[in-house]
């Protein structure tokens, strides 16, 4: 009998400028078909990318990103790689994130040097056989040397299996971010050095589709395992015609993941036309995959393909004619700015900017860009010292010729970085984000990101080129630190002078994990804060180089329940010992996995939990030949238990009692049917909405697609039975809008559906009020269709998957406008409010409100939108959030 379990972690990322957007009904988690752990994983040595000979100027592969290759340019970037203690490291490989990429390798002071670059941020990474670092530089006539400081780098011993028979798989390529190997004969390779974080994964193997797995790297000098699992893959073919059906050569092809409605590349090669318009991709596993099609002259376009049991040909992409941009960009005084930055995205429905691209202005500062999205799109352009203001134009029209981008958007905020004692400290990465919770504009933060530079040696600063507002400033030796030092940042407008930013030293924390007072479990993941987690299989573990303040963790494993930690304090420059940490042993649930005729079902995967779409949660195993198996550590209270097999089927999802012995189960498969598709609004479709769906009835089990770019969506398995699907439309300021409908599913049948996304003329906006004596901070909105009544948010996360819900938005005070629920028809609806009470900054309070959601207190309240007028509005009183639950 095998067992495994999936402990995804989940890394909420609290950036300060989009905290709101960290608690989500819908929690977004990733799973792959990795396991973080499996036995009989064995090491070799590392395989670090190989190092061109020095002055070799290595050109990345041809990609999406090399569709708009920077011009050459008049600076020259001058730069150290340096180890802890400041000295140079030689021989090092520096990366640099220009387009196409390049890269050089130090002399042996250290020193590096990249020529013909362009004012702009770069991503600059270094590498040897055992060290590795980052900085982000913005280059500027007048910058300092870039100095990239390098640590022990974590590992990353792989493992690739056949998903079928087990078998491992020799040969395979193994990439992780820069570093890649080829697996030996028992399918093993170790890849590193790798920087501490989330590190995507890519295996690919001849015959086999390949598979993406995205793993948390806890500390330097770690080494973590990883099981990838390859399907075989069946090819897929087609063609690349334009709107007239000719053929285009030279189109790129490639394939997007979904997460979430995010579209995630794999670091994987596209495939380019030849000049007859066709592409094959070698493997893909059954499924439903997306592809997008880019040539830098017609529009990007996606499009969808199901791959089932067989090879598939005769997909045909059609492009359409795509528009062109051109213009100057001038300074204040009308003058041409020479080798200017032009940033092009467009504006999706929901807000958010996709098909990114830039360019650069000639000598005389004229630009020039074709291929892009015949839609709404906002452009910027930037200088070393100033940049524009976001100008949005809609190119139903072929082509805009005559833009014009005046560089005078030019906002600084200046100051020093000082250590605890208030010395200055040189060399220090600082970081500003637009605040949205101090006033910043969604559409800045949207647009800019994030800027940074350099301390001086004075430990001086100062940023330039950005827009009026509010900023988010914080500190760190690297990149990397200085992303995690968000929690002791600071606050500061444009024009702000003498901001003071305190590096305190970072802390650490370690304890050992014992299993009800005995023994240590055999492994055991600790996760603290957003921190990726680390493993242990003796019970001791640490988590070093951690910013000071209080933290949330969790533990988890295999052969116990999960036990959360809260208000975790990490001081500047010490380790809390948190001793010894007893885990309960949890529960046991046995049962057997049948098919629709009561036979025995081996290889189906088993999922238990409270909710089976937050994966963070969820335990797993897989029935042997007899069907059977067995889940231990499972935690107390009432959870749920679905079972699923590839092609046989998938189970309804059965509650497993709150009892300390449950009894043993049978989870019977219901055989699949399919579902297709189209999301409308205003009698046109709906590209990039998500569509979910839920068993009629059921609160645990969601599954999700998105639409192409025709609005089409495709659902290849969904069990017999009665579903509920939703479509959700993401809208501005992390808003959505909804519809849905019920349909049956019979087995082996196909159902063919519409979703519209009603659109009526009404407005409503609601104004949160705090009772008297009561606070709230901010407030997370919910509209529904008819009267209803909620205790608690698992409650009206039931009733939105089951067809209620119609609209979210959100809320914070003094930095979000009253929220407006808008385009709605007449009719009767309610509105529910979970009020937040708590700093809205802090990561820690946000990580428990996304983990606590469900129970907390929802407020609802029933109104009516007339017909007339169409600008409608109402006061909404609450109390201050519920309490968290006890730890």
């Amino acid at each position: 009998m095998s067992r495994r379990s999936h402990w995804i972690v989940v890394l909420a990322v609290v950036a300060l400028a989009g905290a709101l957007a960290t608690w989500l009904l819908l929690a977004r988690t990733r799973t792959g078909s990795g396991d973080r752990r499996d036995d009989g994983i064995g090491t070799n040595g590392l395989q670090p990318v190989r190092t061109p000979d020095r002055g070799e100027t290595a050109k990345a592969a041809p990609s999406r990103w090399a569709l708009d290759p920077d011009p050459t340019g008049l600076l020259q970037l001058d730069g150290q790689v340096v180890d802890p203690d400041g000295n140079g490291i030689g021989s090092a490989v520096v990366r640099i994130s220009s387009v196409p990429p390049r890269s050089t390798v130090t002399e042996g002071d250290g020193s590096f040097a990249f020529e013909e670059l362009l004012a702009r941020t770069y991503d600059l990474t270094a590498s040897t056989a055992t060290l590795t670092g980052m900085v982000r530089y913005r280059l500027s006539a007048s910058a300092d040397p870039a100095i990239i400081r390098v640590t022990e780098g974590a590992s990353l011993s792989v493992t690739v299996v056949d998903a079928d028979g087990r078998r491992p798989i020799a040969g395979a390529s193994v990439k992780a971010s820069e570093t890649r190997g080829t697996t030996d004969t028992m399918g093993r390779v170790t890849v590193g050095p790798l920087r501490p974080g989330m590190v995507m994964v890519v295996a690919e193997a001849q015959g086999y589709a390949p598979e993406t797995f995205t793993t948390p790297l806890d500390s330097a000098g770690s080494r973590e395992e990883l099981t990838i699992k390859l399907r075989k893959g069946l090819p897929v073919s087609g063609v690349v015609v334009d709107d007239t059906g000719a053929p285009i050569g030279g189109a790129v092809v490639d394939l997007i993941e979904e997460d979430w409605g995010v579209d995630v590349r794999p670091a994987r090669e596209p495939r380019a036309t030849d000049a007859r318009g066709r592409f094959t991709l070698g493997a893909l596993a059954p499924g439903r995959h997306r592809l997008l099609a880019v040539d830098g002259e017609h529009a990007p376009t996606r499009s969808s393909v199901v791959v089932t049991d067989r090879a598939v040909d005769g997909i045909v992409i059609v492009m359409a004619a795509g528009g062109r941009i051109a213009g100057r960009v001038v300074d204040r005084d009308k003058q041409p700015v020479p080798f200017a930055t032009v940033k092009i995205a467009a504006i999706g429905r929901n807000g958010e900017l996709d098909n990114h691209r830039q360019t650069t202005t000639d000598k005389g500062g004229v630009f020039a860009m074709q291929g892009l999205a015949r839609t709404k799109l906002r452009v910027r352009a930037e200088s070393d010292a100033a940049a524009s203001r976001l100008i949005d134009i809609d190119l139903d029209a072929d082509r805009i010729a005559d833009l014009e981008l005046v560089l005078d958007v030019a906002g600084t905020i200046s100051g020093v970085v000082v250590d605890a004692a208030g010395r200055p400290v040189p060399e220090i990465t600082v970081r500003a984000r637009p605040d949205l919770l101090g006033g910043a504009s969604f559409d800045v933060l949207a647009f800019v990101d994030t800027s940074s530079t350099t301390t001086g040696g004075g430990g001086t600063f100062e940023l330039h080129a950005l827009p009026e507002g509010a900023y988010w400033l914080w500190a760190g030796k690297s990149d990397a630190e200085a992303e995690d030092s968000i929690r002791t940042g600071a606050m500061a407008r444009t024009g702000d002078t003498g901001v003071r930013l305190v590096l305190l030293a970072r802390g650490g924390i370690r304890g050992t994990i014992v299993l009800d007072g005995a023994s240590s479990p055999p492994w055991a993941m600790v996760q603290v804060g957003a921190r990726p987690a680390v493993s242990t299989t003796n019970g001791a573990f640490s988590i070093l180089d951690l910013a000071p303040g209080k933290y949330d963790g969790t533990v988890r494993g295999l052969d116990f329940a999960e036990l959360p930690l809260r208000d975790i304090g990490v001081e500047p420059g010490k380790v809390t010992d948190l001793g010894q940490i007893t885990v309960p042993r949890g529960r046991t649930l046995r049962g057997r996995v049948v098919d629709s005729t009561g036979a025995a079902v081996a290889d189906a995967t088993v999922k238990i939990g409270e909710k089976l779409w937050d994966t963070s949660h969820v335990s797993s195993a897989t029935s042997d030949a007899r069907g059977e198996f067995t889940v231990v550590g499972l935690a107390d209270g009432v959870l749920a238990a679905i079972a699923d097999h590839e092609t046989l089927g998938r189970s309804p999802a059965q509650p497993i009692a709150d009892a300390r012995n449950p009894p043993p189960i049978t989870l019977r498969l219901r055989r699949f049917g399919s579902i297709s598709g189209t999301v409308t609004s205003r009698g046109k479709p709906v590209p990039q909405c998500q569509v979910s769906q839920t068993p009629l009835g059921v609160n645990v089990q969601v599954s999700f697609t998105e639409t192409d770019d025709e609005g089409r969506f495709t659902m290849p398995t969904v069990p017999e039975g009665p579903h509920v699907l939703h479509a959700i439309e993401a809208q501005p300021m992390l808003s959505l809008i909804s519809a849905s409908t019920t349909v049956t599913v019979q087995a082996g049948t196909h159902i063919e559906v519409t979703i519209d996304l009603p659109v009526g003329a009404q407005s409503l906006s609601v104004e949160i009020r705090a009772l008297p004596n009561h606070r709230v901070d901010g407030a997370q909105l919910f509209l529904l269709s008819g009267s209803a009544t909620f205790q608690n948010g698992e409650e009206l996360t039931h009733a939105f998957f089951q067809g209620s819900g119609r609209a979210r938005k959100q809320w914070a005070a003094g930095a979000i406008a009253t929220p407006a629920f808008e385009n709605l028809v007449a009719g009767d609806y309610s509105v529910c409010v979970i009020p937040l009470t708590g700093s809205l900054r802090d990561p820690t309070f946000m990580e428990r409100v996304q983990r606590e959601y469900r129970a907390l207190r929802v407020y609802c309240r029933a109104v009516r939108v007339s017909s007339a007028p169409n600008d409608q509005h109402m006061v909404i009183e609450v109390p201050s959030m519920t309490a968290f639950s006890a730890p």
